[in-house]
Parts: structure tokens; sequence; C-alpha cells
């Protein structure tokens, strides 16, 4: 009898809220008739993209929060879920929230334990997302990937990394916020009763000056396709970096022979 070698790969348990209710007026000629999670790139939405992405790193349970053409990510679940073979339930929001109050609305109708990671919908960021996972678990609370900048904001850009790990203000290092975000639903226990709240403006803000915001400075792939300009990049992003991946096959001995005829 041949014994199958089969490789079973649990998935994390990791809650991962994906950002969806945005409006976004920066590109509306285009968001009026479309949410920009799910603007077409290649024939799929992007949004596929990005949870396919993340797939590929174990995570499972997705969380879609939603309030702008919300029947639209319904549409969504039901052409992909299985196609992704992830769990995805929608939170929708009864009225805008902001981003903040989006996700205090989420976790508190979410009934799991399990810690969390939020994503915006509109960006991608390619990195090796289970060597955040390990920092978070050490650290314990806000941990965030930076991305270098080339601007200056008053929201989580122009921030710098202490020799502890801590995000700091600073006008020297310009780095911002990757859009993802890992924590612990005690993080969140003093806004639980807030309702409407920005996350980055005033959460991310009050937790960094605390410092209890730690950030890992990654030389990554990222795109925000939030502007015209880049949504004439996300094509080619796409085909460069989601597609082009390395992949190493192994044999059932975990070695590879080379057959010399």
């Amino acid at each position: 009898m041949v014994e199958k070698h089969i490789l079973k790969v649990s998935p994390n348990k990791i809650n991962t809220l994906i950002l969806c209710g945005g409006i976004g007026s920066r590109i509306s000629k285009i968001t009026k008739i479309t949410p920009k999670p799910l603007i077409k790139v290649l024939n799929k939405p992007f949004l596929f993209y990005l949870i396919k992405n993340l797939s590929r790193y174990n995570f499972f349970n997705f969380y879609l929060l939603t309030h702008y053409k919300h029947k639209n990510f319904e549409k969504f679940k039901q052409n992909f879920q299985k196609r992704l073979n992830v769990n995805i339930q929608i939170i929708k929001e009864k009225e805008k929230l902001d981003t903040g109050g989006a996700v205090i609305n989420a976790i508190n109708k979410i009934k799991n334990k399990n810690d969390y990671m939020l994503v915006n919908g509109d960006t991608y960021l390619d990195i090796n997302y289970h060597s955040v996972i390990n920092r978070f678990i050490q650290k314990k609370k806000f941990t965030i990937p930076l991305v270098k900048s080339s601007k200056f904001s008053e929201k989580l850009n122009s921030v710098s990394v202490t020799k502890k790990g801590n995000i700091i203000f600073s006008k020297k290092n310009v780095y911002m916020n990757s859009g993802v975000c890992f924590f612990k639903k005690k993080n969140l226990q003093k806004y639980k009763e807030i309702k409407k709240i920005s996350f980055e403006n005033d959460i991310l803000k009050n937790q960094i000056k605390s410092k209890n915001v730690y950030g890992y400075v990654y030389d990554s792939n990222f795109i925000d396709i939030g502007s015209y300009a880049s949504l004439k990049k996300i094509e080619n992003f796409i085909k460069r970096i989601h597609f082009k991946k390395k992949i190493l096959f192994l044999d059932r001995d975990n070695t590879l022979n080379f057959d010399r005829g």
C-alpha cells in the first residue's frame, strides 16, 4: 500500500478586516459606478488579488466592512468566495462611521477571541506577512508595517521608528503607514463605546503618542489605487508583483533531484 504524503496547513486564526466602505471621491468618475476595491484589473476586481495574496500567507477569515454600494460586495462574495477558498463575511455600517467606527462596529459583532489585522481595501502591500505576525505576537500591541514615502502629511506619513521599535512622529525619516495594522481586541477597549472615529487620525495618533504602536520598515512593493495616476500603474503592478512569484518544488523526501538521464 502506498502511503499518501499530504501536508495539511491549518488556517491562521487572525480575523482580517478589510475597509471597503469609502466613497472614493478622488476618482469619482469611476467610483460613482464601482467602489474602489471592486475596480476591475485584468478582468477581476482589485479585491480579488488583495485577498488572494493574503491567503498565500494562510489568512482565511475575511470581513468586508462596507457602506457605500454594499450590494456590490455581496455579489463579489457570491462570485469569488469559493474560487478564493476563503471565508468571507460582510459587515455593513447602517450609517457612515469613518474607519475607526467601522472597525469598532465590526469587532463588537465578531464573537470569536481571535486577534485582528486591518487592511485598506484599496491598497496592496507585498511583504512576508508571517514576519509581521511574529513581531506582533512578541509585542502584543498595535503593530504596523511601514513603507517609504516621498511626501509629508499630518496623517501617518512622516514617522520614524525608535531602537525599541516604537513609532514616533518625525519630519526627518519619511515613512508612512502601509494601511496594514495588527492589533488585539483589548487594544481598542477604551474606544468600544465610540460610534464614529478615524482609525488612523484619531486612534493610532493617540496610541503613538502613548508609545503603544510598534513599526517595522519594509522596502517592499506597495500601491494605493486611490488616484487616477495609480490606476494607470495597477495593471502592470499586478502582472509584475502578484503573478510573478518564485515557486520552489520539493519532492516527498524534501529534496530536489536532478534527472541526469
